[in-house]
């Protein structure tokens, strides 16, 4: 029993630095930091009926992103979250271009674990506040919708049993976001993830998530970050390296591969994850 424990114990510690935004917990006064860089670009889009279309020539979106993710454990089962976004990026649409850039949209909450099965299995709650760091003058270079929010999250996660595939884990989680401005949006989501230890340092994730965003507002902007009513489905592919106790990296990318009323993105990240 004491060695199984240990398995598990060490299965969170290398699996947790990607897995800590959505249900593995942090530990009583424990903090983690993560820096992170996002790029992210598109040409072409899925029209209303989810059918590719084909950018015009000169057209396109662009966005640099760094983002900032705090958490610290408030106890064994409450962790405080903290997320500020610092972005840059360029619309070109009918032979004009638009560039900002700035802190995008503060998230802070508190996720609570709520069921934790000898560091097996992990079922947490998270309810978070979404404040604009931002005012919008106009759509074509607005970073974000300019509103006020909530979010509510449950995440499901934890590590697959040994004679299934030893050395691997997953998550998942489901969430409602919900803007405040007149036409919202309100925005549905998925998350699904699995990663897999390579080596005692290394080890390969793949997920996906889909969005589902409502509003009376159908229109489609170039500047995808004004775009209310969408659906899109993202799988990603990423390589994560764990250098000591204290310090991980992760590089990966991604594409849209399904969606409406949306643009077909791609890019990369990086990050990397600091215990103190």
């Amino acid at each position: 029993m004491k060695k199984t424990l240990r398995y598990n114990f060490l299965l969170v510690m290398m699996v947790l630095p990607l897995c800590t935004f959505a249900g593995w917990p942090i530990g009583k006064y424990r903090n983690l930091v993560v820096p992170s860089f996002n790029y992210y670009t598109a040409k072409n889009t899925f029209d209303t009926q989810g059918k590719k279309v084909n950018g015009v020539a000169g057209s396109g979106f662009d966005s640099y992103g760094f983002n900032i993710f705090f958490a610290r454990g408030l106890s064994r089962r409450l962790d405080l979250i903290v997320s500020v976004p610092f972005v840059y990026q360029t619309n070109r649409s009918g032979g004009v271009t638009n560039n900002s850039s700035g802190a995008t949209d503060l998230t802070a909450g508190l996720s609570y674990l709520i069921l934790n099965n000898h560091y097996e299995r992990f079922l947490s709650a998270q309810l978070s506040a979404i404040a604009p760091l931002y005012s919008n003058k106009n759509t074509s270079s607005a970073l974000g919708y300019g509103s006020y929010g909530s979010e509510a999250k449950i995440s499901f996660s934890g590590n697959i049993a040994k004679h299934f595939i030893k050395g691997a884990y997953f998550n998942t989680e489901i969430y409602y976001r919900r803007y405040f401005n007149q036409d919202g949006p309100n925005q549905y989501g998925a998350y699904v993830f699995f990663g897999y230890l390579l080596s005692k340092s290394n080890q390969v994730t793949l997920d996906a998530v889909a969005i589902k965003s409502v509003s009376d507002n159908k229109s489609f902007n170039q500047n995808i970050t004004s775009i209310k009513d969408f659906s899109l489905i993202k799988p990603s592919l990423s390589f994560g390296h764990r250098f000591n106790r204290r310090l991980s990296m992760f590089v990966g990318g991604y594409y849209t591969v399904a969606g409406r009323n949306t643009a077909i993105g791609y890019g990369t990240n990086v990050s990397a994850i600091f215990h103190l």
